[in-house]
């Protein structure tokens, strides 16, 4: 779907991105059986990606949270201002109880809002579109090389789902939903968010990352 528009050579960084400060960092989320994340910031037009997490098989969001990206946020992102941002699907209750996104938000204390639309086209041009840009001379997507499961999935790994066999074998509308699609999902809702910030920065992150991983109101955090 992107191996068209992203070029590794262009788009992978050469160089060990670190964040900057400042700047509120964005943290994709797939919910589901598979939960994936994708971590980034967006700066000045450009969208750089960090880090990712999949293929964990930590359970749920609620867990992945705790075994893995509350501590990747303390250590790399210590006093960063976050925007979690995840799969609309995740607001809807579940017969066991609230939904997923109710439970980070009570339970964990994250700061995470549904991404703007879960259609595919809006979501693939939000990438495109960064893809296809450059900002003073640079790519305006930029990705560390830590994250090969993304860069393998935008070089061709994110394909669309095939129906049928033979004569009758078509591609449907929808993504493959194989390891590739949870991180480009996270990816994808990063990139929605970041297009938004490009024209208005009403959703300007509230919470910081605090001491301890506790998510606690900027103006009380200290930073």
């Amino acid at each position: 779907m992107f191996e068209f528009s992203f070029n590794e050579g262009v788009h992978v960084s050469s160089v060990a991105m670190e964040p900057v400060p400042g700047n509120r960092i964005l943290v994709g989320w797939d919910f589901g059986s598979t939960p994936a994340v994708v971590i980034g910031q967006h700066i000045r037009g450009v969208l750089r990606l960090y880090h990712e997490v999949t293929g964990t098989r930590a359970g749920g969001a609620p867990e992945l949270w705790t075994a893995y990206v509350q501590p990747l946020l303390n250590e790399h992102f210590p006093g960063y201002r976050c925007l979690h941002v995840g799969d609309p699907a995740g607001m809807q209750a579940t017969d066991l109880g609230p939904s997923v996104i109710d439970t980070m938000r009570k339970d964990h204390r994250v700061n995470i809002v549904p991404a703007v639309t879960n259609r595919i086209p809006p979501r693939l041009e939000a990438v495109r579109g960064f893809l296809g840009k450059m900002v003073g001379g640079l790519a305006a997507f930029q990705i560390h090389p830590r994250m090969e499961s993304c860069i393998a999935a935008l070089g061709g790994d994110y394909q669309w789902e095939k129906r049928g066999t033979g004569s009758s074998e078509r591609y449907t509308d929808k993504p493959e939903k194989l390891e590739p699609s949870h991180a480009m999902d996270c990816l994808q809702y990063i990139a929605m968010e970041a297009g938004r910030m490009g024209a208005s920065d009403k959703r300007q992150g509230t919470f910081t990352q605090g001491k301890g991983g506790i998510y606690v109101p900027a103006t009380h955090a200290g930073y």
